[in-house]
């Protein structure tokens, strides 16, 4: 006794601070088993251990099993290979399959039909005679403005715009843009006959190979 105060002897450390020199480390399967010798355990749901790895200590036929240091189970060991041991817990915190069932939908005569309002077709006549006196009124409002190429190309603007469900943006911009470049060249050939221009010339037409000292492309930059 004396000597062991003078030493300064302690006892042998227990639990994992001694197990874990003759432990061995198994990675738990994400349905809660782990793999010993053959035979699959089951461990129980508390503490959570699925996908990481434990350690197993064999001693005296029982398996003692470390997570993070700490013992969380002690089972027995089973001699046939190929075996499956389930814990009484480890699936205590998985929902039985019956909540887990999709409810049913009912088929489509079992479905309530939706409320339908009943109107009297006079309204309806009513409706489309507003919109056709709307379409009436845009030629008269085109000319007020003077934009008579629009006049003229409305009904294909507006079929256009219907085909490629244009929205009410992109369809002002083309009518504006068609306008406006209708304009412009009207104004170019306007402008190029009261110059009274014998010959209409364009650098698409002029034969560069007549005078190779011209950059083709520096010109048409």
């Amino acid at each position: 006794m004396n000597r062991w105060v003078e030493e300064q002897l302690r006892p042998l450390p227990t639990d994992y601070a001694w197990e874990r020199f003759g432990a061995e480390e198994r990675r738990v399967s994400w349905d809660g088993f782990l793999s010993y010798d053959g035979v699959l355990y089951g461990l129980p749901a508390e503490p959570p251990v699925a996908g990481s790895v434990v350690q197993v200590r064999e001693r005296q036929l029982q398996l003692r099993v470390f997570a993070k240091g700490s013992l969380i189970a002690t089972l027995t060991k089973r001699p046939r290979s190929q075996e499956i041991v389930q814990h009484p817990t480890q699936f205590s915190k998985v929902s039985p399959t019956g909540s887990l069932r999709k409810t049913e939908q009912p088929l489509g005569h079992q479905v309530t039909p939706p409320t339908v309002e009943i109107r009297n077709l006079a309204e309806y006549d009513q409706l489309f005679r507003k919109a056709g006196n709307t379409m009436n009124e845009i030629p008269d409002l085109l000319k007020m403005l003077h934009f008579k190429y629009v006049e003229q190309q409305l009904a294909n603007l507006m079929e256009e715009a219907r085909i490629h469900s244009l929205t009410y943006d992109a369809f002002l911009r083309r009518v504006l843009s068609l306008e406006v470049e209708a304009r412009t060249q009207t104004a170019h050939q306007n402008r190029r006959k009261a110059a009274h221009l014998p010959v209409s010339k364009t650098l698409e037409a002029f034969d560069f190979s007549f005078q190779p000292s011209i950059n083709e492309r520096l010109v048409c930059e």
